[in-house]
């Protein structure tokens, strides 16, 4: 696979690139150092929001588009030339796929006495960062929110109710790691990901190979929409229900496991 320069690599966060407990992606900083020698774009493809992204792009010393609240938006940063094509003006071309944040959150009102339902938007930060493990600071990055809302449901036996309730309005409810989040209807990690690819192709020129790493099945869309799907197993060391053609299952969970089908993938030690 090293003979070839020309690929994008794609990855969960939460339990992936970061460490279940800790959020700590140390484990795989070998294989993300060599994507940023090789200058492989390693794009985030996440539940998080933009500044949780840009912070921890800061934090790892990458500059590279990444994909926010599960398919949400595409953020492209000025620094990405290749890919950029937005007024210079501006810090990031965004391309936007979800529904709006407002839209979200007043359809969640609506529903949440009737399905027992609490989203982050009815959480002080201080109850997000509890229920994350966040500090206080991520707690707030973590509700500043673009166009999905993560809430809880106390009653899952309600779940197949709730989605065809939110899908006569246009939405769908997907599972994380810790929340469900509602988004619309045609919003994935998958569409999004189909979305760069195809910008990538067209502003370069190049045929991208493409490479995606999650650990559930909230990112079944994504590892369905790359060439080279690797599924990362839980903390507990289990998989997720997903089968694909060629798919890869790393040996450990997490960053160790990120880092070692990377590496085996490259050809590097």
């Amino acid at each position: 696979m090293s003979d070839s320069p020309h690929y994008i690599v794609f990855t969960d966060l939460d339990a992936t690139l970061l460490d279940h407990e800790t959020y700590s992606h140390s484990a795989a900083q070998p294989a993300i150092d060599y994507l940023i020698r090789e200058e492989i774009p390693l794009v985030f493809v996440t539940s998080k929001t933009q500044p949780e992204a840009v912070k921890l792009q800061e934090k790892m010393g990458l500059c590279a588009p990444f994909i926010v609240e599960n398919g949400g938006a595409i953020f492209i940063p000025r620094c990405c030339s290749r890919f950029y094509g937005a007024d210079h003006e501006a810090d990031y071309e965004v391309i936007t796929l979800g529904a709006a944040y407002d839209a979200c959150t007043n359809l969640l009102d609506s529903l949440k006495s009737r399905f027992r339902l609490r989203g982050f938007s009815h959480m002080h930060h201080d109850e997000v960062a509890e229920r994350t493990g966040l500090h206080t600071e991520g707690a707030v990055m973590a509700k500043t929110r673009y166009c999905s809302e993560p809430f809880i449901m106390e009653d899952e036996s309600l779940f197949d109710e709730l989605v065809a309730t939110v899908s006569a309005e246009g939405f769908t409810v997907t599972k994380g790691g810790r929340f469900y989040h509602l988004i619309g209807r045609n919003q994935s990690k998958g569409s999004a990901v189909q979305a760069l690819l195809e910008r990538a192709e067209a502003s370069t020129g190049i045929h991208f190979s493409s490479i995606a790493l999650g650990d559930s099945e909230n990112d079944f869309s994504m590892l369905q929409s790359v060439d080279i799907p690797v599924l990362i197993p839980k903390h507990d060391g289990s998989y997720a229900a997903i089968n694909l053609p060629n798919l890869i299952k790393a040996p450990y969970p997490g960053p160790r496991g990120w880092n070692a089908v990377l590496q085996e993938l490259f050809g590097v030690a």
